[in-house]
């Protein structure tokens, strides 16, 4: 008897790690970058590149994707327009402020690639939906990233692959009721 209840014991235990193994979601590997526009380029070399990011999303059109080359930009940004702003890498692309440093207002952006730096609010999503924010660093900042949507309408908010260091909140919604971060 005693065997018997060992062996169902450990068929139930095998049962559950398969199916506890098997239930594990699959993470979503989509980023989304909007190809459809122009490229436009800061920090480069040549004609047609900006001094700064600011002038790019200035000249901008919904669509089009801001490449941002190596360096330390201090800017203050408003994305007004459905872009995408994507760092040469985390690492050397750093966007800094004393203010909030980057606000997002239009629908349909991406934010890739970058290290935001310093200020009362790293990044600042005003009711902005389907925004993708992936690999990026945020640090030194009150609130790494502010997340604000309209009452009961998600932000639809793609957060992924990102690093929140040595800021005073990471993530932190205002009047969101509902937010989708992935």
């Amino acid at each position: 008897m005693y065997l018997r209840k060992l062996l169902t014991l450990q068929i139930f235990l095998i049962i559950l790690l398969f199916t506890s193994i098997s239930a594990q979601p699959i993470p979503q590997q989509t980023t989304l970058y909007l190809i459809n526009g122009t490229t436009h380029y800061v920090g480069g070399q040549g004609p047609g590149n900006y001094t700064t990011i600011a002038q790019a999303i200035t000249n901008a059109t919904d669509g089009d994707t801001i490449y941002i080359y190596p360096g330390i930009y201090k800017e203050i940004l408003i994305l007004n327009k459905e872009l995408s702003l994507i760092g040469h890498d985390m690492e050397t692309t750093k966007i800094q402020s004393n203010a909030t440093t980057l606000t997002i207002n239009a629908d349909h952006c991406s934010l890739n690639h970058l290290t935001i730096s310093g200020g009362s609010e790293g990044i600042h999503l005003t009711t902005a939906q389907y925004t993708s924010i992936t690999d990026n660093h945020i640090t030194g900042c009150t609130r790494g990233l502010v997340i604000e949507a309209l009452l009961f309408t998600p932000s639809l908010t793609n957060i992924r692959d990102n690093r929140f260091t040595n800021n005073d909140y990471g993530i932190t919604t205002k009047a969101a009721l509902i937010n989708i971060c992935l």
